[in-house]
């Protein structure tokens, strides 16, 4: 009697311990899909990112940041494959590789990019000379205009782009100012000195045999000499 009673307690006593192990495994499991849920989502994050710069023409080059996070995953899937079981054990590709951190690296790469990007397709404006230029009566209504775009501008180097659309818009602002800038006009300022200024705020600027000694009387009549500047083609 005895004995049958040790036996029924050691057999509830080994599928009280086997369920407890099975119940610990699944909470493993559990915790370990969840981890690769949340590096999923977080390397989705890097890839939206990155294609949408890609779809702008942008060389995006990321594969550094990630061959050591690839190298280790390698690793973790061969074990996967060996032992199905593994996939609870503890594992250093989810202890090593932080993504949050690739992100923010990628993300900071992307924003010199952008800022790039708008510098590139912007005329060769600063506010200084629209301040001086905007005291010029004839100038003034197209220059007030000019300033706001520059201003936005200036503002969306400080954020960073989402979606197809934010750079569309960038094209969208500096097609206008360069627009407005060629319109530029004044029954007061000769013409010489009219297609200086112009020029001056292309992209391509004014070529030293251009600027002539009245055109530097003219700048500095106009407080706008301190705002030229010489530099050597790339």
């Amino acid at each position: 009697m005895l004995v049958n009673r040790t036996d029924q307690l050691i057999s509830r006593l080994t599928n009280f311990e086997s369920r407890q192990k099975s119940s610990n495994e699944s909470k493993r499991f559990i915790e370990r899909s969840e981890k690769l849920k949340k590096i999923t989502k977080e390397i989705e994050q890097i890839v939206l990112i990155v294609e949408l710069f890609r779809r702008q023409g942008f060389k995006v080059d990321i594969e550094n940041l990630l061959v050591y996070a690839h190298s280790l995953f390698e690793k973790l899937k061969v074990k996967w494959e060996e032992d199905k079981h593994s996939i609870i054990e503890a594992h250093e590709f989810f202890n090593k590789v932080i993504f949050n951190k690739i992100e923010q690296e990628v993300q900071r790469k992307l924003e010199e990019q952008w800022q790039e990007f708008i510098t590139k397709n912007r005329p060769s404006l600063n506010m200084g000379q629209l301040d001086s230029l905007v005291n010029i009566p004839d100038l003034k209504g197209v220059v007030i205009e000019l300033k706001e775009h520059l201003e936005n501008l200036n503002n969306l180097k400080n954020s960073f782009p989402n979606q197809d659309a934010n750079f569309q818009y960038v094209i969208s602002i500096t097609d206008k100012m360069k627009e407005l800038w060629s319109q530029l006009d004044s029954k007061n300022i000769s013409e010489e000195m009219m297609h200086f200024v112009k020029k001056a705020g292309t992209i391509e600027g004014v070529n030293l045999e251009e600027v002539t000694p009245e055109i530097i009387i003219w700048l500095k009549e106009n407080n706008l000499i301190h705002l030229c500047q010489v530099r050597f083609q790339k």
